[in-house]
C-alpha cells in the first residue's frame, strides 16, 4: 500500500495515545517515570477537533502522528510528533514535520514553537529550530526540556546562476506504487476531466550556494506527481522545482493571476509559471527553467517577455515546492496589464486564468489562497522595489 498523510479523527485517540507511550518509551526512561508519563499525557478529542491532527499511514498501519495548533497571536505550536519505535529513523518524522510545517504556513503562521524532550533536540535543531529556553523535566534523570522556534515564512534569496540537469534514474516512488497511482489518477480524471497526463521532471537532489542553484531531475508521469501530492509528500527527497515571472506593472504594482477552476489548483492566486517538462529539456541535457518562465508567461497571459525588462532571479524553497522566480517589468499600468491578460485568457479555449490581482499591499493578499511561497515573493517585492 501506498504511504499517505490523512487528518487525524477523535476515534483514532486510543490508538495515537498507545503510540505516543511506546514511542517514549524506546528512549529508555526508567519504569517510574513512564507510569507518570502514561498516567497524565494522552491524545485527547481537543487535539483532533480543529483539524491539525496528522497520521502518516501505510494502508491501516499507522505508522506516526504529529498534532499542531494555530495560538491566538497567530503563532503555531507543535504539540506532539512520534513514530513507532521499530519505524524510527525510516524518514517518517520528516515527514510529519514537513506536513506540520506546511499547515502552519497555509495558517499564515510567522512563526513555530514546541517544547522538545532531550532525546529529540538534534532531530528539531537540524531543522532549522533554535532553543529559546529550557527547564528541567520531571522524570528523573531526564535533562532539560527545550523550547524551541524558528521561522515559517519561507526565505526569498537572490540567484546568480543556475546549474540544473537530467538524469534518466528511474523515480523510485513512481515505480514503486504504479498500480495505485493509476487509480489514484482516474479518480482525478473523473473529476476534472481536461486533466492530462504527461511527463513532468521533478528535483530529486538540490542544493543552493554563494547563489548559484544546482539540482539533478528525473522524469516522471503527471499522475505520480499528483500522487505524490495528494497522498501528503511522503518522498521528502523530491522537490518540485518550477518557474514563475513575477509581473510588475510600471508603477511597480505586483500582478498575480488566479488559476482557472478546470486546472489542478484551480482558485489559488499566484504568478504565472508551471511544471518543468520535455520541452525545458535542452540537447546537452541540461534544463532551460528561465525558458519555461518565458514560455508561461506567454502563454497564461500573452504578453511576450521581449515587450518586458527582465529584473532580479530569486530562489524561494517551500517545503516540497522550490521556485525560481524571475522579475519582469513591464511597460503598462496595472489596470492595463489586468485588461490585456483576462481578453487574452477569454480567446483561449481553455483559459489559464479566471482573474487577475493587482497588489498594491501586503493587505491586497488577504481575500485569496496564496500558496506561501507567492506570499513571500510579494513581501520581497513589496519591500524594496526593484532594489
Amino acid at each position: 500500500m501506498h504511504p499517505h498523510i490523512q487528518r487525524a479523527t477523535a476515534a483514532d485517540t486510543d490508538r495515537l495515545t498507545a503510540l505516543m507511550h511506546r514511542s517514549k518509551a524506546s528512549w529508555g526512561y526508567e519504569t517510574e517515570d513512564m507510569a507518570l508519563f502514561r498516567a497524565n499525557w494522552a491524545i485527547g478529542i481537543e487535539d483532533t477537533a480543529d483539524g491539525r491532527a496528522f497520521i502518516a499511514k501505510r494502508g491501516e498501519q499507522i505508522l506516526g502522528f504529529a498534532t499542531g495548533k494555530l495560538e491566538e497571536n497567530g503563532d503555531y505550536t507543535l504539540d506532539h510528533l512520534f513514530v513507532e519505535p521499530e519505524l524510527k529513523r525510516q524518514g517518517i518524522g520528516s515527514w510529519l514535520f514537513e506536513v506540520i510545517l506546511e499547515d502552519a504556513k497555509m495558517a499564515r503562521a510567522k512563526t513555530i514553537k514546541l517544547k522538545s524532550d532531550p532525546n529529540a533536540v538534534g532531530f528539531y535543531a537540524a531543522r532549522g529550530f533554535l532553543t529559546t529556553r529550557t527547564a528541567q523535566s520531571a522524570f528523573k534523570n531526564g535533562g532539560e526540556l527545550h523550547f524551541m522556534e524558528r521561522s515559517v515564512t519561507p526565505q526569498v534569496v537572490a540567484l546568480e546562476a543556475l546549474d540544473l540537469k537530467l538524469n534518466d534514474k528511474p523515480w523510485g516512488f513512481e515505480a514503486a506504487h504504479e498500480a495505485e497511482i493509476a487509480a489514484h489518477w482516474q479518480k482525478l480524471v473523473a473529476a476534472k476531466p481536461k486533466s492530462w497526463n504527461g511527463t513532468v521532471l521533478k528535483a530529486v537532489n538540490l542544493k543552493a550556494e554563494n547563489g548559484v542553484l544546482s539540482a539533478v531531475f528525473s522524469r516522471c508521469q503527471y499522475a505520480s506527481f499528483m500522487a505524490w501530492r495528494d497522498w501528503g509528500y511522503p518522498d521528502i527527497n523530491v522537490k518540485n522545482m518550477f518557474g514563475c515571472a513575477t509581473l510588475r506593472a510600471a508603477d511597480g504594482t505586483v500582478i498575480l493571476g488566479q488559476m482557472a477552476s478546470h486546472t489542478s489548483t484551480g482558485g489559488q492566486v499566484y504568478f504565472p509559471g508551471g511544471n518543468l517538462d520535455e520541452q525545458d529539456i535542452k540537447t546537452d541535457g541540461t534544463i532551460d527553467v528561465l525558458g519555461s518562465i518565458r514560455r508561461e508567461m506567454l502563454e497564461e497571459t500573452g504578453i511576450h517577455p521581449d515587450r518586458a525588462e527582465a529584473g532580479r532571479l530569486f530562489l524561494i524553497e517551500d517545503g516540497p515546492r522550490v521556485c525560481v522566480a524571475q522579475e519582469y517589468f513591464v511597460p503598462m499600468s496595472a489596470q492595463e496589464m489586468r485588461s490585456a491578460i483576462l481578453a487574452h485568457n477569454k480567446a483561449l479555449e481553455f483559459p489559464e486564468l479566471d482573474d487577475v490581482i493587482i497588489v498594491r499591499s501586503m493587505a491586497d493578499l488577504a481575500p485569496h489562497n496564496i500558496p506561501p511561497y507567492a506570499v513571500s515573493i510579494v513581501a520581497k517585492l513589496l519591500s524594496n522595489g526593484s532594489n
